[in-house]
């Protein structure tokens, strides 16, 4: 089911997704994979020290298993009108068109919402490059920069692994890319 566009407009009535009840399991396990991946390699490169070790293998734990609330999504494309999400979703020639302007969800997603806020509004990344570099500097961010909060290196997994599932839906196979 989804939000029926009268309802968006009249109701402001917006229906998410939960991850889990996706329409393609790949689109989730992509992302998945792409950490699970960067992870392995930075654990494999950093033999010899011994808190980076620990460090990279709490992360990968917690990266590894799904949050217990899971994460609920919902997706806009950038360009209106695209050919490709007509025939996808366009209801056999009955469906419509609505444009969303993002800062109208600020109440909600902007940078005063609670913190880990109700929703954000996120960019899809779909290039594999792309979404190696972003979790590659999370995982160094989280073990050098953020020693002012502590030397554990376990509690410096949990920041780092909680940024990287943040991103997790975000990445997707260059496959499902609408241009």
């Amino acid at each position: 089911m989804g939000s029926h566009p009268k309802g968006i407009v009249q109701d402001h009535d917006l229906w998410l997704t939960h991850s889990r009840y996706s329409n393609d399991d790949e689109e989730m396990l992509h992302g998945q994979r792409a950490a699970e991946r960067v992870s392995a390699q930075r654990r494999a490169a950093a033999e010899g020290d011994p808190d980076r070790v620990v460090y990279l293998e709490r992360a990968a734990e917690l990266i590894g298993s799904p949050s217990p609330e899971g994460v609920y999504i919902c997706c806009f494309c950038l360009r209106d009108d695209l050919l490709s999400q007509w025939r996808s979703y366009g209801a056999n020639g009955t469906g419509v068109s609505i444009q969303i302007a993002p800062d109208s969800f600020s109440y909600v997603c902007g940078p005063d919402s609670p913190h880990g806020g109700l929703m954000r509004l996120w960019k899809v990344f779909y290039e594999p490059g792309q979404q190696s570099s972003i979790i590659g500097n999370l995982i160094d961010i989280g073990y050098e920069g953020l020693r002012h909060i502590t030397n554990d290196p376990r509690e410096l997994a949990r920041h780092a692994a909680d940024a990287i599932k943040f991103f997790i839906p975000t990445f997707k196979h260059p496959d499902f890319r609408r241009l």
